[in-house]
């Protein structure tokens, strides 16, 4: 079973229903309950994920649609040491390097999927989005 990172991207396309983008991230999200994929989500992902959809989703509708989703996934603790490797990093975009440093933690991880490849232009992870992710289980 592969373990993937999913950067906050692909998160917040599955529960915001981001077009054209949320057809496949439910695809991504549908093979874990298939007991294909083990998918991985930072804990710094949520509060981005809660302030860009609560205005379109609401609060209340938000939380119970998170506390669902963290049934599915594992969430990678954020910790000092993450945040001062992230500091050096040589990833170009500082979010970017915080959700590598997730990713780094998971072992034997496959992939970190999200929208922006080239936010991991640099990543010793390979990095693809949702769609090439896809390609290389069907």
């Amino acid at each position: 079973m592969d373990k993937i990172f999913v950067d906050t991207n692909v998160v917040i396309d599955f529960l915001g229903n981001r077009f054209p983008f949320a057809d496949s991230a439910e695809d991504l999200f549908s093979l874990v309950s298939e007991k294909r994929v083990e998918l991985y989500v930072s804990a710094a992902s949520f509060d981005n994920i809660y302030y860009i959809l609560r205005k379109k989703i609401g609060h209340a509708e938000l939380i119970k649609s998170l506390k669902n989703f963290v049934k599915y996934i594992t969430i990678v603790d954020l910790d000092a040491k993450s945040v001062m490797n992230a500091l050096d990093s040589k990833l170009d975009d500082f979010e970017d390097a915080l959700q590598h440093e997730c990713a780094l933690k998971i072992k034997n991880i496959k992939a970190i999927v999200t929208r922006d490849r080239k936010g991991f232009a640099r990543s010793i992870i390979p990095a693809m989005t949702v769609t090439d992710y896809l390609k290389t289980i069907n």
